[in-house]
C-alpha cells in the first residue's frame, strides 16, 4: 500500500514555481501534473480553512477560481 501523501503549507517562492510550471506547459507530464495537482490541493485547503490566502496574488486567484468551479 503507497504511503499517504501529507499536505504543508508553500511559500510565496513555491507557489510562484508551481504557478509558473502549470502555465508554461513544456516539459515533462508528470511535472506538469504534480504542480498541478499540488497548487489545487493548496487552493482547497485555503477554501476549506477560510483563512485567507498567502501574500501572493497568483495563489489567491488560483483560490478565487477554483470556488467558482466548486460553487458552479
Amino acid at each position: 500500500m503507497a504511503e499517504r501523501v501529507r499536505v504543508r503549507e508553500i511559500d510565496d517562492d513555491e507557489g510562484r514555481r508551481l504557478l509558473r510550471i502549470i502555465r508554461r506547459g513544456t516539459g515533462s507530464v508528470v511535472t506538469w501534473r504534480r504542480a498541478q495537482m499540488a497548487a489545487e490541493t493548496y487552493a482547497k485547503q485555503i477554501l476549506q480553512s477560510r483563512r485567507p490566502a498567502g501574500s501572493s496574488p497568483s495563489l489567491r486567484s488560483l483560490a478565487e477560481a477554483h470556488r467558482t468551479a466548486v460553487e458552479l
